[in-house]
């Protein structure tokens, strides 16, 4: 009974046998080995010609990003010019503005003076020209010696000195203005 497998006829072509069942078998299992082959040999080339334009996708998207992120470095560095631009000009404005306020409190003081100064040369003036200039005789006569004499044309020599110091001052200060 060795040639008669499970009681059927003899197995002449191995396992499947070789009636018309065996055949239609082994046509079957070839034709889906077949197809499935076929399949895999599809979903090869297809998953190749995937696998080749994602990595062409993701390079395309990596250059992309690339760009994008030397166009935001580019701009950094415009902001950085413009935020040190805009720094400097506010220091400089800071300096100028220091620079306006203590040249305005110059300014104050300088017409004080000039006011003051103008005060003490109308007052003096008015002195000059109620008082005529007293000539040595009279100074003499007032004063009743030569050394107070002296000292009263000294005085005088000083209020005149002092009264061109007076006009000096009160030409200064028109000029600083």
């Amino acid at each position: 009974m060795p040639d008669r497998p499970c009681g059927r006829g003899p197995a002449r072509f191995g396992p499947l046998g070789s009636g018309r069942r065996g055949a239609s078998l082994e046509y079957r299992v070839l034709t889906v080995l077949g197809l499935t082959g076929a399949l895999m040999t599809a979903l090869l080339i297809f998953g190749a010609a995937i696998a080749t334009t994602e990595p062409a996708a993701i390079e395309a998207k990596r250059a992309e990003l690339a760009q994008l992120q030397s166009q935001l470095s580019a701009f950094n560095t415009q902001v950085e010019v413009a935020a040190e631009a805009y720094n400097g000009a506010r220091y400089k404005l800071g300096l100028v503005t220091s620079r306006i306020d203590e040249n305005t409190k110059l300014a104050r003081r300088n017409e004080r003076d000039l006011e003051a100064s103008r005060r003490v040369l109308a007052e003096r003036l008015r002195n000059l020209y109620a008082t005529p200039d007293p000539s040595l005789i009279t100074v003499l006569l007032s004063s009743g010696s030569i050394t107070a004499a002296a000292d009263q044309i000294d005085l005088l020599d000083r209020v005149g000195e002092q009264d061109a110091e007076v006009v000096g001052g009160l030409r200064e200060h028109k000029a600083t203005l």
